[in-house]
């Protein structure tokens, strides 16, 4: 049975009820492949993230979750912090990052676990809050895959017409809206304190993952500050070797790649490390 998981902020629905704890289920051959095959036609690591979420994530009982809850009822952070889990339960934990100096330019490498960097869990107002602003006292949520999507498609405003401009403008202030939950102020009236207001307060809030570390240089031994990508695991996801494993399984034991494909990872591994080692015992 697999094991919970308990997020640092959790998902919510529509009256803001929150939900922690969720499982992955079983990762088969068939949603290797169905992943390999889809991850890197997806315009974006938002996207990415929502259909394996929508593939692999289970609430606490076991049952599908609400493809609606992933897109729009679950933080930034959580999202990264299950694909982190989800890499470890794959045993895609230790990378090697390769990092510039920028002190003297000398690149030096160093290897990480992701999955044992500390996570700063939600407070109990998550995943709402209120403040106050110049308009008025301002009830937030944290932002989510669709706030997050939205803004990767937001068009550059230079070059639009006025009536383009205009349209661009009144989808912002929708889009804000539902993130301040607000329908009777005007928030263009909020001015750049404001906003830092909120963006400090919604951090204040959510959960996160760390994502800087810090690398020393082997030639000038200065600290470095080095980003670590908390979808790292995504191109490997993408890129998987199940092809070449079908083939060596079915070589030996005849298997149809459907009847290969229902197994396990785990399972599979093990029956490659068998025919590994019966080539070595036999000579083939």
């Amino acid at each position: 049975m697999a094991k919970c998981i308990k997020l640092p902020g959790g998902a919510w629905n529509a009256e803001f009820q929150v939900s922690r704890y969720f499982k992955f289920s079983e990762f088969n051959g068939q949603l290797e492949m169905q992943l390999s095959e889809t991850l890197s036609e997806l315009p974006d690591a938002a996207s990415q993230v929502s259909f394996i979420l929508n593939h692999v994530l289970l609430d606490e009982h076991g049952h599908t979750v609400d493809s609606r809850i992933i897109q729009n009822g679950m933080s930034i952070g959580d999202r990264q912090f299950l694909i982190r889990e989800l890499a470890k339960t794959l045993g895609l934990t230790q990378y090697w990052y390769s990092v510039e100096c920028q002190f003297c330019q000398t690149r030096f490498d160093f290897n990480l676990d992701p999955s044992q960097l500390p996570v700063k869990t939600a407070n109990d107002d998550y995943p709402l809050a209120e403040l106050e602003t110049s308009i008025g006292r301002l009830r937030i949520r944290v932002p989510t895959a669709e706030d997050q999507i939205f803004i990767s498609q937001l068009t550059d405003c230079k070059g639009l017409s006025e009536v383009e401009a205009l349209q661009l403008e009144k989808q912002v202030s929708r889009k804000l809206s539902e993130c301040l939950l607000q329908t009777e102020k005007d928030i263009s009236q909020l001015t750049d304190a404001d906003i830092a207001l909120i963006e400090a307060k919604v951090e204040e809030i959510s959960p996160e993952l760390t994502q800087i570390v810090q690398g020393q240089c082997v030639e000038c031994h200065e600290i470095n500050n080095v980003f670590i990508d908390p979808y790292a695991c995504l191109p490997l996801l993408a890129e998987s070797n199940l092809p070449v494993e079908i083939h060596q399984i079915a070589s030996v034991y005849h298997w149809s790649e459907k009847e290969i494909l229902m197994l396990s990872k785990k399972r599979r591994q093990h029956y490659l490390k068998l025919i590994s080692q019966d080539a070595g015992v036999f000579g083939l």
